[in-house]
């Protein structure tokens, strides 16, 4: 059985002393101070490499752990000495946003001291780790195996590692290529040997070159590519900050097959005057079947929207107002948890909270004429946010069709009269000779049959002999 490369994901990220240089971007802090004439205030903060790093690699995995509730794993491995993984293990329980963040808090920055970090030591641990049987493999693994084969069914096992670190040269990267290639043929051998371990089928390794803001990044990107039959390999080189963010949370929606949606227009007062209110949008991400409607039915191209200082395009929905004094059960297609983009936002924030209240908010296609369109609809079940799909093509059992008949291929285009002359010649008598009759009639018309008449069918009956030696084939035409 096939896996999913986002069933198991591991970040490789550098711990070395050279994560501690500034990634030279200002953060202004004493904002309170800095308007003021009489009062100097202090010096803005540049963060590090290890902070800009860390900060992405959180957003990332606080958009997997709320889109998904189970079976999409990630584990994290620093280039220590000795080298630090967490969680300990593949286990379910142990996934999650706090545990990670903890974790790294634990850890800390980079030592300005630490000589030895290896991270072909780390990549290491990364390719025994995805060689671990998970839960959910483990599961399918027991339930595969049948009682005539007592042997457990192998399944594939694939994974992703993301390494990011800081790059010398292009023959280091050249370096680190080949060092996955000797680790993964030497790791598989051991795995084929094991019972406790799979071996790799399919492994896709990213690699991210950071810098500094201001600093060349001395490496160009190579798209995804083969090294090996199971290896791909993807370089990509991004300068720290706000552009490694944007770079991480364009790779989750790419890694986990997710979507944009922007709702636009939504009403908020503001924070210093309670009495005026202002237009907000917020960005939400969630599985792309959430769009498979509008794709369906030819919506999609009209609404996408490209967004300033992203590689990505956003799918834009109006805010419609909610009517809170009535339940309404709505025809739904898809129903897909969702997660902010900017969770830290005052208007993400309040749109949360208001969902979470128990709320739902019905979101509209937005048009310049013509019917209003509502699609989706934004609600919350057991304290998580879901967008629902809502049915907007036409159902066949919301407008039953007219049993007249008509022209020009519509709703009522049926043959009544044809099909009701067709089942009255096929009606079965108590005498063989009407059945062997009625079955001649089935057989010569009914494999096919023209409900509408811009359809129509030219069949010819099985012609027999009086002696019945002999009989020509029938033929079968369909005309549209």
């Amino acid at each position: 059985m096939d896996f999913p490369l986002s069933h198991k994901t591991v970040f490789v990220l550098d711990h070395g002393p050279t994560f501690l240089q500034s990634s030279k971007q200002i953060v202004e802090y004493d904002i309170l101070n800095k308007g003021r004439p009489v009062v100097i205030p202090l010096s803005p903060l540049a963060k590090s490499l290890w902070t800009c790093t860390i900060e992405a690699v959180l957003e990332y995995s606080r958009i997997v752990y709320d889109v998904f509730s189970q079976n999409k794993l990630i584990r994290f491995v620093l280039s220590d000495s000795p080298v630090a993984v967490f969680p300990e293990s593949w286990v379910q329980r142990h996934q999650g946003q706090e545990q990670v963040m903890a974790k790294f808090a634990e850890h800390g920055p980079p030592s300005p001291t630490a000589d030895d970090c290896s991270i072909a030591e780390a990549i290491y641990s990364a390719v025994e780790l995805l060689c671990e049987v998970t839960e959910y493999q483990q599961d399918l693994q027991t339930t595969q195996t049948t009682l005539e084969n007592t042997n457990p069914v192998l399944i594939a096992n694939t994974g992703r590692i993301v390494c990011i670190t800081n790059c010398k040269s292009k023959a280091h990267i050249k370096q680190l290529e080949e060092k996955v290639l000797e680790i993964v043929a030497k790791n598989n051998r051991l795995a084929s040997e094991s019972e406790s371990m799979l071996p790799l089928n399919q492994l896709e390794f990213v690699l991210i070159h950071t810098v500094p803001l201001e600093d060349e990044t001395g490496v160009s990107d190579k798209a995804r590519r083969a090294i090996s039959p199971i290896i791909t390999s993807e370089v990509i080189a991004v300068r720290s900050g706000r552009y490694i963010a944007t770079k991480l949370a364009h790779l989750v929606q790419l890694h986990y097959d997710l979507a944009s949606t922007t709702v636009t227009g939504i009403p908020m007062k503001e924070e210093q005057n309670a009495n005026t209110s202002a237009n907000y949008d917020v960005e939400l991400l969630h599985p792309k079947t959430a769009h498979a409607e509008l794709r369906k039915i030819g919506c999609l191209e009209g609404i996408l929207a490209a967004r300033e200082g992203v590689p990505y395009e956003t799918v834009t929905l109006k805010w419609c107002t909610p009517r809170s004094n009535a339940v309404e059960l709505q025809y739904c297609t898809t129903a897909c948890r969702i997660s902010p983009m900017e969770v830290n936002s005052r208007p993400s924030s309040c749109l949360t909270n208001f969902l979470l209240s128990g709320r739902s908010v019905m979101l509209e296609q937005p048009r310049k004429s013509g019917q209003k369109v509502l699609s989706h609809m934004l609600t919350s079940h057991g304290g998580e946010i879901f967008i629902h799909t809502l049915g907007t093509s036409r159902l066949p059992l919301e407008d039953p069709p007219s049993i007249s008949e008509g022209c020009g291929g519509r709703v009522t285009d049926y043959r009544i009269t044809v099909s009701s002359a067709s089942i009255r010649n096929v009606v079965l008598g108590v005498r063989n000779a009407a059945v062997r009759r009625a079955s001649r009639e089935l057989t010569g018309g009914g494999n096919f049959s023209a409900i509408r008449l811009s359809r129509s069918h030219v069949y010819g009956r099985i012609l027999r002999s009086a002696s019945k030696k002999w009989d020509l084939p029938r033929f079968t035409a369909r005309i549209i």
